[in-house]
């Protein structure tokens, strides 16, 4: 047929749509339809398929299906605003996927080394770390007051609030700090601070900041959230280094690798580095 005609199932089948979806585009104005006066069925031509080619070209470029419509109707002008608006979304979702990537790279990293070494402790440098504790843990193990000025509270809320926006950077940690009395242990986050830096990551008070260490023994703990003892192997390897001449010189940070839900319990799996200084 030297003038093509178009059924609507041909044209369906042409652009992988369904019939419903060749009359969707009918409704909105994108293409019409005529009738063949000979048999009175309706038929799309050629001007039809090339209208919806267009659109299908704007939707391959990451415009979703109202905004290709608009832009068929649009001037050069907004035309070009938008594809100029797409393009920046794009470098963005680049950017962004380029993050996850390399923090799945480095947590498939992290995980394959702890499961590597078992429980073996081994010396091994601590990277510089941020950190923020949970407030209750803190409180209710009277490290802090239980009443805090406004002022605070709005640092903490802010940097919690920066934490989160970091993620997947921004990882769950653990705090174990020696006192006169025993060990305080504390929930909270950790982030690298070259990833922080790197993120613009913004910084307050309320954020304790830990430099790199170099002498640390490292391991991978399993344990329970709802049983402190679980870390008895952590203290039993700070006793077995203080039984060597060797001397805990801050805290013990730990960092979340693996967290699974067990009836109404998490077991967790953080490695943690205990910073020593030899005799």
């Amino acid at each position: 047929r030297a003038n093509m005609k178009y059924r609507i199932g041909e044209v369906a089948e042409l652009f992988g749509l369904t019939k419903g979806g060749v009359r969707y585009l009918e409704e909105k104005g994108v293409i019409r339809s005529r009738r063949d006066a000979r048999n009175g069925y309706r038929y799309y031509d050629r001007e039809q398929i090339t209208d919806i080619k267009q659109l299908r070209s704007y939707q391959a470029m990451g415009f979703s299906l109202d905004e290709s419509m608009d832009l068929m109707q649009s001037d050069p002008d907004r035309v070009l605003s938008c594809i100029e608006c797409k393009e920046r979304s794009l470098l963005d979702q680049i950017r962004h996927t380029r993050r996850m990537i390399a923090a799945l790279k480095k947590q498939r990293d992290r995980i394959a080394a702890a499961h590597s070494a078992g429980d073996v402790w081994t010396v091994s440098p601590r990277p510089a770390l941020f950190r923020i504790s949970v407030w209750e843990d803190l409180i209710r193990q009277g490290v802090l007051p239980e009443w805090a000025d406004p002022e605070t509270v709005r640092a903490r809320k802010e940097a919690e609030a920066a934490f989160i926006s970091c993620m997947p950077e921004v990882t769950l940690s653990l705090l174990v700090r020696r006192t006169k009395s025993g060990y305080v242990v504390a929930r909270g986050s950790c982030v690298e601070q070259e990833d922080a830096r790197r993120l613009n990551m913004p910084l307050n008070s309320q954020v304790d900041e830990y430099p790199a260490c170099e002498s640390c023994y490292w391991s991978v703990i399993q344990s329970r959230m709802s049983d402190r003892e679980g870390l008895a192997a952590l203290f039993h390897q700070v006793e077995r280094m203080e039984g060597r001449g060797e001397r805990l010189i801050g805290d013990i940070i730990g960092r979340l690798l693996l967290r699974r839900r067990d009836a109404d319990d998490c077991i967790v799996f953080h490695e943690f580095w205990i910073p020593f200084q030899r005799a």
